[in-house]
């Protein structure tokens, strides 16, 4: 392995050379640019770096892409510890994240010139991302010897908590991820994540090794359209992604499945040989028909503190359940339920947070926060040690393991399982909220609900649905942020459902005592209103002495007044 950054660099350029690094979609049309282009191109950019002789660190605030590629590199290999910042934000919040990071000097790119505030801020010394063209380049015999495993990136990460913490990231732990994935061949790789984002990176080390080409994607709007375009054969993509061509195919398809594979290969360019998904669970029941279309689906666990990822799955050999193989340069063990990893390509920590860092370091191992086991070389995650809902009666549950049940059901598109009043409540998007009856996707999603209650100890179940209108709120990576304050009137109100017989009325009427409340509708859950165990011997009590014969241990699958009733009057004909 080269122990230098320019010697991974240099040997790679003068090896491909003349061959195609990248194409860049331009309003001109597009721009191609070869190995040889990026290291002259590279060199200049370090000559610029030379003249700015500031002390601080430098920040990229740039649309992924070419300029990007070049700026981050020419840091590296002068040794500039380099923060990138999500170009997508305000200046006040960007700003405040290289406040964070000690950035003096702002590589900006063209969206940031139209920013409120950018203009006038005279913080920082700002420089064009592509100032470098001017430049003569920077001699290659001059390059430092800049170890791969010196500070050298700092990617902000803010989980599900949108709490911002500055990972601080060497260039090994790029370079030994990258692997993961390859094919014989170089690789057409169709880029759509943002340089802000692990991946990028680990992508991006993967096509400087291998030779192949990057072509650099306009946005999510443009990749079906840019896939049968340019035929790429490697992708990382967002779960979204998989489904919305997958749902395309569907329609296209018109009910006949067997058409789907060849429909998909179709739409897909028809070259793919892997994709790699990864930030959120994906229905692994569509895997099926990429992998008839010749496509293995990668899924991957990771974190941008570990470099990537600890465990890999391919839709030609995973195993149900897990979330995929130990990757063989990364020791993992469980520690009181809780995962721990430990690697040469950890992250060095977290930038000027010794709090932080020591909170997640234990004697050499990083400390997860994600609870799970190991079987077979296979890791499995139950949840997550700070999601973790503990009831009452003292009973922990994991709110993940019943989000990856109820994200199962066809009808549900976003799920975050909470505590609501000492119950379980599972709050749930659903697309069709725009297409049917809102009575009709209540229905169906208690449905669902109910069904996997079943499956349940009693203490796991999930005793309050609220169902969405909008999405959720998420991190610029697409994970729904916990705790996200939302806006009033989200929810679709369930209307009172007045009972229709004398026995739904006797039953309400019940309830209404028990719970000391004014009104309760015949189709209201139980357990949302307040009824538990105790509190459904009581109903049993109160039953009796009307004169109903019942079982009580049917009682708890009777979620409403009506289906109680229905079950009352069938026992007592």
């Amino acid at each position: 392995m080269d122990h230098c950054i320019k010697e991974f660099l240099v040997q790679a350029i003068k090896y491909h050379g003349d061959t195609h690094f990248c194409i860049s979609q331009e309003k001109s049309g597009e721009v191609f640019h070869t190995y040889s282009n990026l290291m002259n191109d590279i060199c200049r950019c370090m000559s610029l770096y030379d003249e700015l002789k500031d002390e601080g660190n430098i920040g990229l605030w740039a649309e992924t892409g070419y300029e990007a590629v070049v700026a981050v590199f020419a840091a590296f290999l002068k040794g500039r510890f380099i923060a990138i910042i999500d170009p997508s934000l305000s200046w006040e919040d960007a700003s405040a994240l290289m406040k964070k990071a000690d950035v003096s000097t702002v590589i900006y790119g063209k969206t940031a010139v139209k920013c409120e505030g950018f203009g006038k801020d005279e913080t920082y010394r700002k420089v064009s991302s592509e100032s470098y063209k001017a430049y003569a380049p920077f001699p290659i015999e001059q390059f430092p010897d800049v170890s791969m495993k010196a500070p050298a990136l700092l990617l902000f990460t803010s989980g599900t908590t949108g709490t911002s913490k500055g990972v601080v990231l060497s260039f090994y732990s790029l370079y030994k991820q990258s692997d993961l994935g390859a094919g014989k061949n170089p690789d057409s790789v169709l880029s759509i994540l943002p340089c802000y984002h692990i991946y990028f990176f680990i992508q991006l080390c993967y096509v400087l090794k291998t030779g192949s080409i990057m072509i650099f994607s306009k946005g999510i709007a443009s990749v079906l359209e840019e896939m049968q375009k340019f035929q790429p054969t490697f992708m990382c993509v967002v779960p979204i992604m998989l489904v919305n061509v997958f749902e395309s195919a569907k329609r296209i398809a018109n009910g006949d499945t067997e058409k789907l594979p060849e429909i998909i290969k179709k739409l897909t360019g028809g070259r793919f040989r892997i994709m790699i998904s990864g930030g959120a669970g994906t229905d692994r029941s569509i895997f099926e028909y990429y992998e008839k279309a010749g496509i293995i689906i990668g899924e991957g666990y990771g974190m941008t503190e570990f470099g990537g990822a600890l465990a890999t799955n391919r839709s030609d050999s995973n195993v149900k359940g897990s979330v995929g193989e130990l990757v063989p340069f990364q020791q993992c063990k469980i520690v009181d339920g809780e995962v721990y990893i430990k690697s040469e390509a950890l992250f060095l920590g977290y930038y000027k947070d010794k709090e932080a860092t020591d909170e997640v370091m234990k004697d050499g191992w990083f400390a997860t926060g994600d609870l799970g086991y190991i079987e077979d070389n296979h890791l499995f995650l139950t949840g997550r040690k700070k999601n973790l809902i503990i009831l009452e009666n003292g009973e922990n549950v994991s709110p993940e393991e019943l989000e990856r049940l109820i994200i199962a059901s066809p009808d549900v598109d976003e799920v975050l399982v909470k505590e609501d009043n000492n119950v379980i409540c599972a709050e749930i998007y659903s697309r069709l909220y725009a297409t049917i009856p809102d009575a009709e996707l209540v229905d169906r999603i208690n449905d669902s609900v109910n069904e996997i209650n079943t499956e349940l100890p009693s203490y796991k179940k999930i005793a309050k649905t609220k169902i969405r209108k909008v999405p959720f709120t998420k991190s610029n990576i697409g994970k729904i942020i916990r705790g996200a304050k939302e806006e009033p009137g989200i929810y679709i109100e369930k209307g009172y459902v007045a009972p229709a017989t004398p026995l739904e009325e006797a039953v309400c009427k019940m309830a209404r005592e028990i719970l000391e409340i004014e009104k309760v509708g015949v189709d209201d859950d139980f357990l949302e209103l307040g009824i538990h165990s105790i509190s459904f011997v009581r109903f049993n009590q109160a039953l009796e002495e009307a004169g109903y014969k019942i079982d009580i241990s049917k009682m708890f699958d009777c979620t409403t007044p009506r289906k109680l009733a229905a079950m009352i009057e069938s026992m007592n004909r």
